[in-house]
């Protein structure tokens, strides 16, 4: 008789297990060693991690998505720096009266949202938070340019400040947002770009404008929207240039002018809600050139050229934006000869609505140091017996803001190098030795402080105080000499630079007996946030009081997803598939697998454990 061991394991991981209920999934792994290595799949609970709880997270994580998936029922938002403009999010009871007279918030402190946050974006001013249902929160002040607006202000202004936690009521969920100094962009669950000048009145770019090449990714830079097509193509908008500007202003004059009806709504908070007045913006986004002709650095057996280079990430800083292709190349792209030009809304040509001036049209600059192993092996940093550069390195993220970029590769021989905003093929990348072969999937930016993200669940930050930013603690309270402490007594005042990445704790207000040995390892960051002065951070409790190790948080959002047809509700008599299955406290028999006359039988001596290749397919569409 058939079992399903005999079924290759490509297809069970593709198309049989990622739809099963969470307590078939555990009662399937349980059968024997087989099955537990299917269900046990990296790749598998990344799959249910994006389905099921909108986790889309671009890291260069290729690991622990179950550990994530066991915490992120409860995850936890920190957030620390420089609490001016309100951009923490935290009460004046906390930064006015606790920190007085600190400028910041000195270490992880945690903010309380009425929402599972999945992801967060931070902004000059401000942070932005991406929940489960695919719902965008903010705090702060899009823009920290102009008086801060009453609590009752009008959100089309993107000076008015959210002291807590807004959602912003939109048609539509989301699945990626980011972040420039005065700009956020989103990605929405129809791969549709929306740009935020305001959190009152966003814009959506006409899909029409990519046709049928699907957009992947948008990154904000600094002052400007960049966006990643599956074909590989790049397009750059200037929200606040040009055209976009200008349909920007005469919509804001309409907001305001008596004319205004109640259909164009004036975005003012209510309950901690900020409705939306968006609007479509036919504008033709410039068309970055491709790629120069490239070295091959990834190979097959046969020593043929895997794949044709095309960019699967991009960056963005200021006034330049990197790319990485699918063979690990990295380049740069230097967009100050942008201008901007009128254009005639007549002309058929559809001329983008910036333009190069110069004698030379800029293009693509291919970075070898940052990019081909022996070239980063030469390198002084890797000259020792401590450091190592593995033999098939590929880099396979990038990360930009302001006037720095990293590169880096993943594994327990992560390889992290830093360039500038003024970086060409001719200069060598900035290393720190420290942070070489530690695992970092992430690296995020500040201004003038950075942080890096390890597959651990750790959080190192270094470079300047900046009130705080670097969260670890208060330099009153650090010992002389230590890292975000003062360097001496006599330098009381002025906290040194920190040049080693340093741990950040997440158990500062939890009481005595939360020193960082004692409560080492209860507490897993799985993703971070920088900019401007302030940092943030997602954290899940590896121990709790849950059986998947994490006490049970219920949303409030007004679009949680609706209970899947069938589904038999838990306790709660509601909620998705997720938080049912996690209300069982021990996995029943198979009934899906009973119900179609199927066995889970021993391991056959043609099934094959390990990996699927290849990732894993989205769920038919109903």
């Amino acid at each position: 008789m058939p079992t399903l061991a005999d079924v290759p394991v490509e297809t069970l991981v593709d198309n049989f297990v990622p739809f099963l209920d969470l307590r078939d999934l555990l009662a399937l792994s349980c059968c024997n060693k087989f099955f537990a290595a299917v269900c046990a799949d990296d790749l598998l609970w990344k799959r249910k991690l994006r389905t099921e709880y909108n986790f889309t997270i671009a890291d260069a994580r290729d690991t622990g998505f179950k550990r994530i998936y066991k915490g992120i029922r409860n995850p936890k938002v920190f957030v620390w720096g420089d609490y001016g403009q309100h951009r923490l999010g935290l009460p004046e009871s906390i930064t006015k009266e606790k920190f007085r007279g600190m400028g910041g918030v000195p270490y992880p402190h945690e903010l309380q949202i009425d929402a599972r946050v999945v992801a967060l974006a931070a902004g000059g001013w401000s942070f932005h938070a991406l929940d489960d249902a695919g719902n965008i929160h903010v705090w702060g002040r899009l823009s920290g340019e102009g008086l801060i607006g009453t609590d009752d202000g009008e959100f089309y202004d993107p000076a008015q400040v959210a002291r807590t936690p807004h959602r912003l009521e939109l048609p539509t969920s989301f699945r990626s947002i980011s972040c420039g100094r005065a700009l956020m962009v989103a990605l929405d669950a129809q791969s549709h770009v929306w740009v935020f000048r305001s959190w009152g009145s966003p814009f959506r770019l006409a899909p029409s404008m990519f046709g049928s090449d699907r957009v992947v990714q948008v990154e904000a830079g600094w002052e400007f929207a960049s966006i990643l097509t599956e074909s590989g193509s790049v397009y750059a908008v200037w929200p606040f240039d040009g055209k976009l500007q200008d349909l920007t202003v005469v919509r804001e004059m309409h907001i305001e002018s008596e004319e205004n009806t109640d259909d164009t709504p004036k975005a003012i908070a209510r309950d901690n809600v900020i409705p939306c007045a968006h609007w479509e913006a036919d504008i033709i986004p410039l068309e970055l050139p491709r790629l120069p002709k490239l070295p091959v650095l990834s190979r097959d057996e046969s020593g043929t050229a895997e794949a044709e280079p095309r960019v699967v990430k991009i960056a963005a800083g200021d006034q330049f934006l990197v790319a990485l292709t699918n063979q690990g190349h990295v380049l740069k792209f230097n967009l100050r000869n942008y201008v901007d030009v009128e254009v005639d809304e007549n002309d058929d040509d559809n001329l983008p609505t910036m333009f190069v001036e110069g004698p030379e049209k800029p293009t693509w600059e291919y970075l070898p140091a940052f990019s081909e192993a022996d070239q980063v092996r030469s390198q002084p940093a890797f000259s020792g017996q401590d450091k190592v550069v593995p033999d098939k390195l590929k880099f396979n993220h990038i990360s930009a803001h302001f006037k720095t970029f990293f590169a880096y590769s993943t594994g327990a021989h992560s390889v992290v190098l830093i360039g500038k905003n003024e970086t060409t093929a001719r200069d060598a990348p900035h290393i720190i030795p420290s942070l070489q072969n530690r695992s970092v999937v992430s690296v995020v930016l500040g201004d003038y402080h950075f942080g890096a993200l390890t597959s651990g669940g750790e959080l190192f930050t270094w470079g300047q105080y900046s009130n705080g930013a670097l969260g670890l603690g208060d330099p009153h309270d650090i010992p002389y000499g230590t890292p975000g402490g003062y360097a001496t007594t006599g330098h009381r005042g002025r906290v040194t630079d920190v040049v080693e990445p340093t741990r950040v704790r997440f158990d500062w207000d939890e009481g005595e007996g939360s020193s960082a040995e004692g409560r080492r390892g209860e507490k897993f960051c799985f993703a971070a946030t920088a900019s401007g002065w302030h940092v943030g951070a997602l954290v899940i409790e590896l121990k709790g009081d849950g059986p998947e190790g994490g006490a049970r948080k219920e949303a409030h959002s007004p679009k949680r997803r609706k209970t899947e047809e069938g589904a038999k509700p838990g306790p709660s008599g509601g909620g998705s598939q997720a938080e049912q299955s996690h209300a069982y406290e021990s996995p029943p028999f198979l009934p899906f697998i009973m119900r179609r006359g199927l066995a889970a039988g021993p391991m056959g001596p043609g099934a094959r454990a390990g990996r699927a290749r290849g990732e894993v397919t989205e769920p038919p569409a109903e």
